[in-house]
């Protein structure tokens, strides 16, 4: 992995055909295909037949979002953090998917699309310093 690589999911999928079996009483072919068909008798027992082998169907690789320890607010960049009516709406997740169509991790685009704009150095130092978790 490289450096900024965090884990690889690999999405792999398997064909498999699936057999139920019924005993049916009928008068007639179509008659017991029809009550088949209607569940109008119970499955005896099923089987599992793997029809094809293991396929990759897709490769993940996670890195670090570039807004990793930052967060985003919709409050004006002239409110002081700290001061009544300051807020922060959420923190970057820290994870995204490797050459992803935004660039981001889905909770940094989501507050892009919100109108949100990413913390500056003071209101980082702010939260670092009054919590815990941003530390």
């Amino acid at each position: 992995m490289e450096n900024n690589e965090i884990r690889t999911e690999f999405i792999i999928t398997v064909r498999e055909t699936n057999d139920r079996w019924f005993t049916v009483e009928a008068e007639s072919r179509a008659e017991a295909m029809e009550k088949v068909e209607d569940w109008d008798v119970n499955c005896e027992q099923t089987t599992w037949v793997r029809d094809g082998k293991a396929k990759v169907q897709e490769v993940r690789v996670w890195v670090n979002c570039p807004n990793k320890g930052n967060g985003y607010t919709g409050v004006s960049e002239d409110i002081e953090a700290g001061t009544r009516g300051w807020h922060y709406n959420g923190k970057c997740a820290g994870e995204m998917v490797k050459g992803n169509k935004t660039g981001t991790c889905n909770k940094c685009e989501s507050a892009r699309q919100n109108g949100y704009r990413l913390l500056n150095q003071s209101e980082i130092s702010y939260l670092k310093k009054e919590y815990l978790e941003w530390g």
